[in-house]
């Protein structure tokens, strides 16, 4: 009798073990097949109708997760059987040892079934979190995924930066959209019926190339009559310029710019190739006003009235993003003179496009790396003029395109004064003046903190935010051209996290200046990035095409004779330097 009773109660337990495993496969795949598959799928069927791009690494985890749940319930039904068959077995020899078989081979093909999908979500979350930059969710309530495609291609791959910034909000609807590539770009890749040797015939976007559409609704993508496209003399900098406002004036709305594989360098190959050859797209927000506040200047390099060393770069930091094509050479809008000569040498804009860079034409010298510097005339007094544009009907937007002056991203000339009102040119010209000695200054810049620091002399940081910027402090200020994403890298263990480079001028005691002094004051580099994935090492590095204004490079990576891949203090090291 008791026999009988362990018996019925052995059954019971394989009865309920098999239901309870049933549940847990169920729940296995239920949860995160269909919980968030059901948004994804749906996703990836408007994807497969062209209406999107997708990363194949995670269609085919998703694949596998689908099948590997599949077969985990077929499994639990031979494992249903078994004990069913074991419970009406009446104590037959034959069928006990069957479903004892049955049940001992199923929970094994179970352990295995269940082990490679623990693999497979793992592996899956990793890809999600490489693509979104936050370990495979967007911490929404409904734990939807919000997948952020090919986002590398900022700063890892061939796009340097962008106005707006991802995910910018409150973007005003006159904005201009700006492009900056690493590398030079051919126009007839991105200019409709593009004509090189009459640019003025067609200037067009080529929305096959480029498009630009309100993220709700991406078929109204905007079309060659609704957007003229200029670029800089490098051919790098393209300007978006929308003939009617965007949005409207009664809610937000957010835009999505999305640049195709058909986008070709100079050379002719594809700017998009290798882990970028899905394109790049990013968002942005627009409200519902007019930006009306003229740009104004924040701060100059050198200060007024000061004498400086020959080989000094001229900068010029406004106090919002400016228009390239407006700023850079052969532009006539920022100029240097000494006395009715105007000096030889080209102007840039880079730190996000909020500084122009002058750097002279005339050679004198090398620096520590090797690298010809070019200086200003000796014992020279320099004025640096920039000229406010022409008023259009409504200040303070301005004349153009073209603009024959300084311009914001929202065509607003510059307020010279500061007053807060743009009134043009000459009355909003901004000038000033300083003198040059015969020195050449080659001291090199040095590393004064990083954030987040090191936690030892060769290991990461740990416990640190997944939204934590990261920062390097320079003990001088440092040129513009060189705060870019070729000199300053994100490594990342994915190809898709974007990060993007930009500075600021800080005194020794660590607050922003608005004058910024040679020899005391320095520049803070933050390197802007996506959400960071947990339990994940990234890394940082500065490389020693880093540049001062002296035009010096950066140490201790500044010797001819150190190859990294960390240098310190002129030594290369496999450990990471500290300071």
């Amino acid at each position: 009798m008791r026999k009988k009773q362990w018996t019925i109660a052995l059954k019971s337990l394989v009865a309920v073990l098999g239901i309870g495993m049933a549940g847990g496969v169920l729940f296995f795949v239920a949860h995160p097949v269909f919980a968030q598959d059901i948004i994804n799928n749906a996703q990836s069927v408007a994807e497969t109708a062209g209406l999107s791009m997708s990363d194949p690494r995670i269609i085919l985890a998703k694949v596998i997760r689908v099948i590997l749940g599949l077969m985990g319930i077929v499994l639990v039904c031979l494992v249903l059987y078994a004990g069913w068959l074991w419970m009406t077995s009446k104590g037959e020899a034959e069928k006990t040892k069957k479903a004892q078989q049955i049940m001992i081979n199923a929970a094994i093909g179970l352990a295995i079934i269940l082990s490679a999908l623990a693999i497979t979500q793992f592996v899956l979350n990793r890809l999600l979190g490489a693509v979104t930059g936050a370990g495979g969710s967007s911490g929404s309530e409904r734990g939807v995924e919000v997948v952020d495609r090919f986002s590398s291609a900022l700063g890892a791959g061939p796009v340097e930066t962008h106005f707006p910034g991802r995910s910018a909000q409150g973007i005003a609807r006159n904005v201009k959209i700006v492009i900056t590539f690493r590398d030079a770009i051919d126009p007839a890749s991105i200019i409709q019926n593009f004509n090189p040797d009459n640019p003025a015939d067609s200037t067009g976007i080529d929305s096959g190339s480029i498009a630009i559409s309100p993220s709700a609704n991406r078929n109204d993508i905007l079309s060659e009559d609704e957007v003229s496209v200029s670029f800089t003399p490098d051919m790098k900098t393209f300007v978006f310029d929308p003939t009617a406002l965007l949005g409207n004036s009664a809610s937000d709305v957010e835009y999505e710019v999305r640049l195709s594989n058909d986008i070709n360098l100079a050379s002719g190959s594809s700017a998009f190739v290798g882990t970028s050859s899905g394109g790049y797209t990013w968002r942005f927000t627009v409200s519902t006003f007019v930006d009306t506040k003229p740009p104004s200047v924040e701060s100059v390099i050198p200060i007024r009235d000061s004498t400086n060393p020959r080989n000094l770069l001229v900068q010029v930091n406004y106090s919002e993003a400016v228009l390239p094509t407006a700023v850079v050479s052969p532009t006539t809008n920022i100029i240097i003179r000494q006395g009715d000569t105007t000096l030889s040498g080209g102007w840039s804009i880079g730190n996000q496009y909020r500084t122009s860079e002058f750097i002279s034409d005339v050679a004198c010298g090398t620096n520590s790396c090797g690298e010809t510097i070019y200086c200003l005339p000796s014992n020279a007094n320099l004025e640096v003029v920039l000229q406010a544009a022409p008023l259009a009907a409504e200040p303070p937007e301005a004349i153009g395109p073209p603009y024959a002056g300084v311009v914001d991203m929202y065509g607003n000339s510059l307020d010279g004064d500061s007053d807060g009102i743009a009134e043009g040119n000459p009355i909003d010209n901004y000038s000033w003046s300083f003198s040059t000695n015969n020195n050449v200054v080659l001291t090199p810049p040095k590393v004064l903190s990083i954030t987040p620091p090191l936690s030892g002399p060769s290991g990461p940081a740990e416990d640190v935010a997944l939204d934590q910027q990261v920062s390097i402090l320079f003990d001088t200020l440092l040129s513009a051209a060189s705060l870019t994403s070729s000199n300053f890298i994100f490594h990342s263990p994915s190809e898709s996290l974007w990060f993007a480079v930009s500075g600021a001028a800080e005194n020794p005691s660590g607050s922003p200046t608005t004058a910024p002094i040679i020899g005391t004051d320095r520049t803070r580099v933050t390197v802007g990035h996506g959400l960071l994935s947990e339990d994940i090492i990234y890394g940082a590095e500065a490389k020693s095409t880093v540049r001062s204004v002296l035009q010096n490079c950066f140490t201790p990576s500044s010797s001819q004779s150190c190859a990294g891949p960390n240098c310190c203090d002129d030594d290369a090291r496999t450990a990471l330097c500290t300071y």
